[in-house]
């Protein structure tokens, strides 16, 4: 099943998931300025990359140009306005299954922990089951975004295992359309 392009939206209770636009990109660099954004989120751009409009521009570019990728924006319905985004990578695993990997941004920090990023999770755990067909979503926190492991254990998700060496920094979390067989 391909990536869509075509504008569309995923309603959930408290936000609205739909395709990022370039009119996203003031609002994603003036939370990258915020030092708790900095040191809970992924940035999306290289290590040491300066956040700014060239460098967020060629991030949104690379995403919207990869086949394989879904940035949708996360937007607060009470006000309408970009508060994160998520992006889905959709890959085939060696079984045939497609499978995601998931990359959160939630940008706006003064509405940490107010139920947002639960309902954009929900949203898009559902919308990457029913509509791209996958069969898994992995996604992975950093420790200063701890704070985020309840949240995705109440949108679905549960620990997982995760690599060693220089990601086991990286806590990591899985969702599965069906639960799997222990």
């Amino acid at each position: 099943m391909a990536i869509p392009r075509a504008s569309f939206e995923v309603r959930g209770r408290l936000v609205v998931l739909h395709p990022f636009t370039p009119l996203d990109l003031p609002w994603r660099l003036a939370y990258l300025e915020d030092q708790r954004v900095q040191d809970s989120m992924d940035s999306g751009l290289a290590a040491g990359e300066k956040a700014d409009m060239t460098a967020l521009h060629s991030w949104y570019s690379r995403l919207r140009d990869d086949p394989s990728a879904l940035l949708l924006a996360v937007v607060a319905l009470g006000t309408a306005r970009y508060i994160g985004d998520l992006t889905i990578l959709r890959h085939t695993s060696n079984d045939g299954n497609a499978k995601g990997n998931l990359v959160m941004f939630f940008g706006d920090s003064h509405l940490w922990n107010r139920g947002l990023e639960e309902d954009a999770l929900l949203a898009c755990r559902k919308y990457a089951f029913s509509s791209l067909d996958l069969e898994r979503l992995r996604t992975s926190i950093r420790p200063a975004a701890v704070w985020l492991g309840p949240i995705l254990e109440r949108a679905g998700f549960q620990p997982e295992s995760g690599p060693t060496g220089e990601e086991a920094s990286h806590r990591f979390w899985v969702a599965y359309r069906t639960e799997p067989e222990h």
